[in-house]
């Protein structure tokens, strides 16, 4: 199966691969079947249109992909996903995903994992002390994903040194 681009992160759940692309301007999250590994097929995609920004982590919980990515300028928009770091998309309908929310840090994330109704994100070093009750500052944030198109800040810490 030859994509055409390069596939920068893969999360498998199920029958289904979730792929991350590194070059914007194509679907920057694609969905493969992978049920039959001797002949995958893409089923669907979005692309998030940032050329210069490429998906970083992909984790899948329930009907939910989350999804982040490199910074983004501009603030996170709930209708179209302008903006967010951390994109929510729903994938229900495996044929059709769709952006339900997102979070917006301002910052290039490292690393993603949701358990429960909470979303752990990790992000690059930021100047200053972590305020707990905006995320300002904040290199490791926790939210409250109950409601995937709007998610709450519950928490953070602020580490000064790389979450790699």
């Amino acid at each position: 199966m030859d994509m055409g681009i390069g596939v920068y992160y893969v999360y498998v759940a199920g029958k289904y691969a979730y792929l991350g692309i590194k070059r914007g301007g194509l679907n920057e999250f694609q969905i493969v079947d992978v049920s039959n590994v001797s002949s995958p097929k893409n089923v669907s995609g979005i692309d998030f249109g940032y050329p210069s920004v490429y998906v970083n982590k992909i984790v899948v919980s329930g009907k939910y992909a989350y999804v982040t990515n490199g910074a983004v300028a501009g603030t996170c928009s709930s209708a179209d996903s302008t903006g967010c770091e951390v994109r929510i998309l729903d994938i229900s309908n495996i044929s059709s995903p769709t952006f339900v929310g997102g979070i917006d840090l301002a910052i290039s994330t490292d690393r993603v994992y949701v358990v429960g109704k909470y979303l752990y994100v990790t992000n690059d070093i930021i100047a200053g002390t972590c305020d707990t009750t905006t995320a300002t500052g904040c290199e490791f944030r926790i939210y409250d994903i109950s409601n995937p198109a709007s998610p709450v800040f519950v928490n953070g810490l602020d580490r000064a040194i790389s979450t790699e």
